[in-house]
């Protein structure tokens, strides 16, 4: 038993981490989830962050909970070969640190929920976010406690509730899932962003040629005579589309893969350092941009006489 001391000692320890990990890991997403659906128009932070926050809870809780579980399974069936372990100072003690650290994070989380209710926080996320902190230190408490104070290894709270916390933890990973989309559909998006990124940029580069010949160029290749290395689709290679309407006026295409209408990130209001001054709201499929060149923009200013 000596021998297997140090042993105990690392998986109590790793334990005590796995756990700090799931608690925040499943509080952060199921807080992100109801700053989706419950959005504060006075938050700074993009809807964006909210979705990678929660891809990130995922992907903590998909490798951190099953090693959790596997490591409290194996100290509880190690206790039940060599039932003397129960009574060990050592692991009471370690049980005890897994509590307090819990505590410490628990806190931590309330008092950050009641700053940010202080701070003019939408009152039903407030109330929301206390419930789903107060459910997981309860899970908590009772678990370790029982452990702590009751002289039979297996009951309904050492047996049954880690497996009911496990569905709930499941379900969450899947609404999450559901929430922030597949990795399939979150990649053809990520090309679409990088297509609007692109088309932005040629807008640009489209009103510095206007501003150096006073005219747009008839085709793409006019701008790649100053060495400008005008981008194309990332995912096919194909060249973006681009048509002169006028001395001012122009289309700027691109064939995009999904739709971003319905998209929660346009229907925030974002602050006005998040403005955007030109809409690249689009539909599936191939979609022109009409823009124009203000003449306005690029006159000199008169010097002083």
């Amino acid at each position: 038993m000596e021998n297997n001391l140090s042993r105990d000692v690392f998986l109590y320890l790793l334990s005590v981490i796995a756990l700090a990990f799931i608690a925040v890991s499943f509080g952060s997403l199921i807080f992100q989830i109801i700053n989706i659906y419950l959005p504060d128009v006075l938050s700074y932070a993009p809807v964006s962050a909210s979705y990678d926050a929660i891809r990130w809870s995922i992907a903590v809780l998909l490798i951190v909970f099953p090693v959790y579980i596997w490591i409290m399974n194996f100290l509880r069936k190690d206790t039940e070969i060599i039932p003397e372990k129960k009574n060990l100072k050592i692991r009471r003690w370690l049980l005890n640190f897994t509590l307090f650290i819990s505590a410490i994070v628990i806190v931590g989380d309330v008092i950050g929920l009641i700053y940010n209710f202080l701070r003019g926080e939408l009152i039903l996320n407030f109330f929301m976010k206390v419930i789903v902190i107060f459910i997981i230190a309860i899970v908590i408490f009772i678990y370790y406690l029982k452990i702590l104070r009751s002289p039979e290894i297996k009951n309904f709270t050492t047996s049954v509730l880690p497996k009911i916390t496990a569905v709930i933890i499941f379900i969450g990973v899947v609404a999450g899932l559901f929430v922030a989309g597949l990795p399939k559909s979150q990649r053809l998006i990520r090309f679409d962003e990088k297509r609007i990124s692109d088309l932005s940029f040629i807008q640009s580069q489209l009103s510095e040629y206007w501003r150096k010949n006073e005219k747009l160029p008839d085709v793409f290749d006019d701008l790649k005579d100053g060495g400008l290395n005008i981008p194309a689709d990332p995912q096919t290679g194909a060249p973006y589309g681009y048509k002169k309407l006028s001395n001012l006026k122009y289309e700027i295409c691109a064939n995009f893969q999904t739709s971003n209408k319905d998209n929660k990130i346009q229907k925030r209001v974002a602050p006005a350092f998040y403005y955007e001054t030109y809409n690249w709201n689009h539909e599936q499929g191939i979609v022109c941009f009409e823009r124009s060149v203000n003449p306005g923009d690029y006159k000199p200013v008169a010097s002083e006489q």
